[in-house]
């Protein structure tokens, strides 16, 4: 864990964990994030920029060679990061008052009360709870008045009014929540709480202490999936827009769990942690028992029990024949999300707007793996949780070179159909074979860039329908040659190598290979 100290200086304002609402996303992102030589400081910035002040806090963070400093509730931009001293410092402020921009974060209690509430059916079309204090609220209320179709509770004071747990079970069963200006900022916990609800935010760019907008939200994200606006006479419009947009509230809520792990890569690039090595993707598209979500779940569980590497899971669109099960699949997408972001860790939603099959999905997310190896699981085809998988080994069989592509079999032996596909004998646990398999594999990103290479543009199809001959005419063609241009083998430990298994997802549907196009 990176060492973490919290500074102040002035007794006004105390500085511990926990200790302000505005730490809360700070804590979360170092929470577990791993061992560096660069010390955090989180100090809390309000009442301490001054001469006195800033000399003290120049003095203790001189015992340090490396800093990475957090400046958080200082709305009003009093502390200025300017006069921080240190020469091997990387600085975050919210509200943008120096060094990079940090977001405000959501409350101590939001996740754990949206956990305990759970998933919920967004049956509100918008919601909003709270004081009307000052201009842009004023105006937000005005709007929401006229609308008959959402929740305005209008409360005479912060925090008042209803409770947290009703405030944010409210939300999980809205679409949309509004977001207006803060009374410095535009940001507040409210538009954070939402997107932890699952929440399109509607947010409010122009602060009333100014007239125009900032692009605020922009320079805080590089970039935002939810609607902002300076003008509030659009915000009945853009609530129907959100409310009645196809899917936008999942690929909201998409945007936001990646864009947390993006903030926390981030910070372990700052903090000089290194990547894992490995990724696993997991392919998605309907079937028979969605929005149950319990096969999906199965098979990410199994992944845990073997790494805690980062897990791409790759929503496929609907193709036109499928037409009939989109609304269960909807349904399961969303549940999903609630799971991904409050009971998941490490596990980033990529959802397709329209059907790109195994080939189209795996060539998107492969120009955004930055990671040496990728781990492919079908989702229904599990890891055995009972057996041991030495990943080490496997990691190391391929960066030796011995291997591009290991393989999990799903039954203890080698079929006596598929020996004539076995290269040569089994060698320190691993079997070189001319048959590819999309079942559980550990392969290069190297090697997966020269097989998607292989596919046409416009390709929708299943990898394995087109990989496997490929392999099997370079074989053929070339012998040993032709093997070790894809160097596959599969994992064949002692006592029996079944280490995956078949949930069979499709459950006799169709599979339209009429239609794959290579």
């Amino acid at each position: 864990m990176a060492n973490i100290t919290y500074l102040s200086v002035k007794p006004i304002v105390p500085a511990k964990k926990g200790e302000y609402w505005d730490q809360t996303f700070i804590e979360d992102m170092l929470e577990d994030i791993g061992e560096s030589d660069r010390h955090v400081f989180i100090i809390p910035g309000k009442y301490q920029g001054d001469d006195i002040s800033m000399k003290i806090i120049n003095e203790r963070l001189s015992k340090y060679d490396k800093i990475l400093i957090f400046i958080h509730g200082d709305e009003e931009g009093r502390f200025n990061v300017d006069n921080l001293t240190h020469p091997d410092k990387i600085v975050y402020s919210q509200y943008g008052n120096g060094g990079f921009m940090f977001p405000l974060g959501y409350t101590p209690t939001t996740r754990r009360i949206l956990k305990e509430t759970g998933y919920r059916n967004k049956d509100m079309n918008w919601f909003f709870a709270g004081q009307i204090t000052h201009t842009r609220r004023q105006q937000c209320a005005e709007q929401l008045r006229k609308l008959t179709d959402g929740n305005l509770v209008e409360t005479d004071g912060f925090t008042k009014g209803i409770s947290q747990e009703d405030y944010l079970e409210s939300m999980a069963e809205a679409k949309v929540i509004p977001c207006p200006s803060g009374v410095v900022s535009v940001e507040s916990f409210r538009l954070y709480e939402a997107l932890e609800a699952g929440c399109i935010p509607i947010a409010d760019d122009v602060s009333p202490m100014k007239s125009y907008s900032e692009s605020y939200w922009n320079k805080v994200f590089g970039g935002v999936s939810f609607p902002t606006f300076a003008e509030y006479k659009k915000l009945p419009e853009l609530i129907n827009q959100a409310v009645t947009a196809k899917d936008y509230g999942s690929f909201v809520f998409a945007w936001w769990i990646n864009k947390k792990h993006q903030i926390r890569e981030q910070l372990k690039k700052d903090l000089g942690i290194s990547k894992p090595d490995m990724v696993a993707v997991v392919p998605v598209s309907p079937i028979k028992s969605h929005p149950d979500t319990s096969i999906l779940d199965e098979t990410l569980k199994s992944i845990r029990v073997h790494t805690d590497c980062p897990i791409i899971v790759t929503f496929d669109g609907v193709r036109e024949e499928q037409e009939e099960m989109e609304p269960a699949y909807r349904e399961f997408i969303k549940r999903m999300l609630w799971k991904i972001n409050h009971e998941y860790k490490d596990v980033l939603p990529v959802i397709f707007g329209k059907h790109n099959h195994q080939s189209e999905m795996m060539k998107t997310v492969l120009n955004q793996i930055d990671i040496p190896m990728i781990l492919y699981v079908e989702q229904d085809t599990p890891l055995t949780p009972d057996r041991d998988i030495d990943f080490e080994k496997c990691k190391d069989y391929i960066k030796s070179g011995k291997a591009n592509v290991i393989r999990f079999h799903f039954e203890e032996v080698i079929p006596e159909p598929h020996e004539h596909l076995m290269v040569g004998e089994v060698e320190d646990g691993f079997q070189k074979t001319v048959q590819w398999s999309q079942r559980p594999h550990l392969a290069s990103q190297e090697m997966y860039r020269i097989i998607m290479g292989l596919f046409s543009e416009n390709s929708n199809c299943f990898i394995e329908d087109y990989a496997h001959g490929v392999l099997q005419d370079l074989w053929n063609e070339q012998g040993m040659a032709g093997w070790e241009k894809w160097r596959v083998c599969i994992y064949h430990p002692e006592g029996g190598i079944k280490r995956s298994y078949h949930t069979d997802g499709r459950d006799g549907g169709k599979k339209y290979d009429e239609k794959q196009i290579w």
